[in-house]
């Protein structure tokens, strides 16, 4: 179980407060009041179980998150979520079939001027088409990424995780080949050269990566983009899927998932045979403070 570091809660919350703030100022604007509060002092405060064990360590037990896709600090703890959850998916495959194989997919489409929940939408279909008809099954996780350029022009693209049974050949010839009928799907004659790259997710340091992109964040926090731009992204992801999945990696998510939950309970039953003490940062400034 990966316990919380309260270094790693100052860093996200630090880096997200001119994001959620523009929020905030955005939904208050709107009349929603309450949805602006919540993205405004989102983690204002954690609340963590100190136990007395060898590793002194630090579980996260309450907090304050706003839970807005946006957010660095919401969207970094999902991102962890999902990549554990994934990584447990992937383990129970290769359980059930050793010669099951992993791919991991982008996919990208020419630059966008304007941005909008049908483009989007429209274009996690394609992503979905091209899996399907293209590569040959079912099997699939797909998350939504988009990054802005200087010359603001928005970039949206698809990571995905794709399982077969099956071989799916990675060389020059057929990649070059997999661009094309991409191209078609999306209507496009001249596509740039990167819209879509494929190739076998190995073991190790460079398999884990992987998973990761694929469950990344959809808005790059380190990213500078004016107020207008965030606004247009956060109401064009609004009641759109940002992660989904098909077919047996959605079957052993759901196993993954499981498995995941009952080894939490028994790491918290483990934990609860130590001392603990209750810990309250409440964030100050650009820190958090202790507050007992």
């Amino acid at each position: 179980m990966d316990f919380e570091k309260l270094e790693v809660f100052s860093e996200k919350k630090f880096f997200g407060q001119e994001i959620n703030n523009t929020l905030a100022d955005y939904y208050m604007y709107c009349g929603n009041r309450l949805k602006s509060l919540r993205v405004r002092n989102c983690a204002s405060f954690l609340q963590f179980k100190a136990y007395e064990d060898e590793e002194q360590t630090r579980k996260l037990y309450r907090a304050d998150f706003c839970e807005h896709p946006l957010c660095v600090m919401c969207a970094w703890r999902l991102s962890m979520k999902r990549t554990r959850e994934l990584a447990g998916a992937v383990k129970v495959l290769k359980e059930q079939n050793p010669n099951g194989r992993f791919y991991f997919l982008t996919l990208t489409v020419s630059n966008w001027k304007t941005i909008s929940k049908e483009k989007l939408k429209k274009l996690q279909k394609q992503g979905v088409e091209f899996i399907r008809e293209v590569l040959g099954t079912t099997s699939y996780y797909i998350s939504l990424e988009i990054t802005i350029g200087q010359d603001g022009l928005y970039h949206p693209h698809l990571h995905a995780l794709v399982y077969t049974t099956k071989y799916i050949d990675t060389t020059f010839d057929s990649v070059a080949g997999y661009r094309k009928e991409w191209a078609k799907i999306v209507k496009k004659r001249d596509m740039d050269y990167q819209i879509l790259t494929i190739y076998p997710i190995t073991r190790g340091e460079n398999g884990d990566k992987s998973l990761h992109e694929v469950t990344k964040y959809i808005l790059k926090p380190e990213m500078k983009i004016s107020r207008e731009m965030l606004i247009k992204v956060s109401k064009s992801i609004e009641n759109i899927k940002k992660g989904f999945s098909s077919g047996k990696i959605r079957e052993a998510l759901r196993e993954a998932k499981k498995g995941i939950y009952e080894r939490d309970s028994e790491d918290l039953e483990r934990l609860e045979e130590f001392g603990w003490r209750m810990e309250l940062y409440k964030w100050l400034g650009n820190n958090y403070v202790l507050r007992v």
